[in-house]
């Protein structure tokens, strides 16, 4: 899954809102340099994961809900939607379709098995 920069930083800034903090005080907590994480965000690029550890410490939430705007776990259908193109993903689809037994089996081990036998997949 890749994750846009511009994305990062519109839900760093919307996070920094929530906290009711700035940048700035986050950098000083943090112990990073307020011009290195300023040219990252003007250039549109992301921190270095050493940069981005301190920040979600301070900022106190997950590495996952500082870069990708949510906790691991939640369901969040705009990624998951994301990677219906992906090949890898499409040959497993079709694989499961063709393995009735096997996709049934997978559905109720997640938790998502349907009555009669029927599939979000089929």
């Amino acid at each position: 899954m890749e994750i846009d920069a511009t994305d990062f930083w519109v839900g760093f800034d919307k996070l920094l809102k929530s906290k009711s903090i700035t940048l700035r005080k986050v950098c000083e907590l943090a112990k990073l340099s307020y011009g290195t994480i300023t040219q990252n965000k003007y250039r549109n690029v992301y921190p270095l994961i050493s940069n981005l550890i301190p920040i979600s410490t301070v900022l106190g939430v997950s590495l996952d809900e500082l870069i990708l705007g949510h906790r691991a776990g939640d369901q969040n259908p705009a990624v998951v939607n994301s990677d219906i193109n992906n090949p890898r993903l499409q040959s497993i689809v079709t694989a499961l379709i063709a393995s009735p037994e096997k996709l049934s089996a997978i559905e109720t081990l997640l938790g998502v098995a349907h009555p009669a036998g029927q599939s979000n997949l089929a």
